[in-house]
C-alpha cells in the first residue's frame, strides 16, 4: 500500500540503527596518542611524504617489529655499601701483603745467610730421611744452581696469588656472588695453612696478618647490606640480557 512507510532492513537489528551508517571511516587524529600508531600511508598519493623508519636500534627496515617489554622499568644501578668498599680494600691489602711476603723471602734466598738457612734446612733433611755424608754432600753443590730457580718460583707464585686476591676483590666490589665463594674457600684454606704452620713450629706473624685481613675482607662481604647489594647486581645483570 502506498501509505505503508518502507523500513530499511537495517533497523530490524536488535541493536539499533548503525551510528556510523552513512559516514566514511575515520583515522584517529595525527595528534592522538594511539597505542597501535598512525594508519600508513600510501606513498603513491599526491602530497604523501615517504615514511620515516623509526625502529629499534639494530633492526633494519622491512623487519617485523620487535616486541618491546614496557611492563616494568629498567632496574636502577644499586649504590655500593661501605661494607663491599671495606671488603675490596682488606682484601687487597692481603694479596699486597702475600706479595711483598713472597718477594722478601724469594730475594732472601740470593743473600749468603739465606743460602746458608737453606743449606742447613736441606742437610737437616737429608739426615732425617738417613743420607750418608757422601750424599750430603753431592746434595750441598746443587745449591747455587738450585737458588737461582726456587726463587723464580717463590716470586712467580706470589704474583700469581696477588692476581688471584686482586680478582676476587674486583669481582666483589662489582657485586660478584661467585667471586664471594670463592673468596670464601680460599680463606678457609688459608686459615687451616696457618694452623698447620702453627702445629708445626713455622709460625711467621706476617702469614698471620695477611691470612686475617683476607678473612675479615670476605666476612665484610656477607654483611646484610653487602649481601643485598650482591642480590640487586644479580638481578640487574640478569635484566640486562
Amino acid at each position: 500500500m502506498s501509505g505503508t512507510p518502507q523500513h530499511d532492513p537495517r533497523d530490524r537489528s536488535p541493536y539499533g540503527a548503525d551510528p556510523h551508517a552513512g559516514s566514511a571511516p575515520r583515522w584517529p587524529d595525527a595528534d592522538a596518542q594511539s597505542p597501535y600508531g598512525r594508519p600508513p600511508v600510501d606513498a603513491g598519493a599526491p602530497g604523501a611524504q615517504a615514511p620515516q623508519w623509526t625502529g629499534v636500534p639494530g633492526q633494519q627496515p622491512g623487519q617485523e617489529a620487535l616486541p618491546q617489554w614496557s611492563g616494568h622499568p629498567a632496574p636502577a644501578t644499586p649504590r655500593r655499601p661501605g661494607s663491599i668498599t671495606a671488603a675490596f680494600w682488606l682484601i687487597l691489602s692481603a694479596g699486597s701483603l702475600f706479595l711483598l711476603t713472597t718477594l722478601l723471602a724469594g730475594l732472601s734466598l740470593l743473600t749468603e745467610p739465606g743460602r746458608q738457612a737453606l743449606t742447613q734446612a736441606m742437610e737437616q733433611s737429608y739426615r732425617d730421611v738417613g743420607l750418608t755424608d757422601a750424599q750430603i754432600q753431592q746434595y750441598r753443590e746443587l745449591v747455587p744452581t738450585l737458588l737461582p730457580v726456587m726463587t723464580g718460583v717463590t716470586i712467580a707464585l706470589g704474583v700469581l696469588a696477588f692476581l688471584v686476591y686482586l680478582w676476587i676483590a674486583l669481582k666483589i666490589r662489582g657485586g660478584s656472588r661467585a667471586a664471594r665463594t670463592v673468596g670464601t674457600v680460599l680463606a678457609v684454606l688459608s686459615v687451616l695453612m696457618l694452623a698447620v704452620n702453627l702445629v708445626l713450629g713455622s709460625f711467621n706473624p706476617l702469614e698471620l696478618l695477611w691470612v686475617a685481613l683476607g678473612a675479615v675482607g670476605v666476612g665484610m662481604a656477607y654483611r646484610k647490606d653487602a649481601t643485598e647489594y650482591l642480590r640487586l647486581k644479580a638481578w640487574e645483570r640478569a635484566a640486562r640480557r
